[in-house]
């Protein structure tokens, strides 16, 4: 029973696409998606997904400052510096 709520649950998230923030249907079978650092990340185009394969480890680090995981200037990562 709780497995069955579970899925009806996931199907019924929507989460926010990390590359150009608009909401996506997590159970969706035509959900774009991709495994990175353990975690499924969901897209609403496969461009929105290349882009975001292409700067994985930035979105990453981005989630968690805006998380209060780490510090920055305005809001943002700085990148570049020691």
């Amino acid at each position: 029973m709780a497995a069955q709520r579970k899925a009806s649950e996931e199907l019924d998230a929507v989460v926010i696409d990390p590359v150009c923030g608009a909401p996506v249907l997590a159970g969706d079978r035509e959900t774009v998606s991709l495994r990175h650092a353990g975690r499924t990340w969901r897209f609403c185009s496969q461009a929105c997904r290349g882009r975001f394969a292409r700067e994985a480890e930035r979105a990453v680090l981005d989630e968690a400052l805006r998380a209060g995981r780490l510090f920055g200037l305005r809001g943002r990562a700085r990148w570049g510096t020691a």
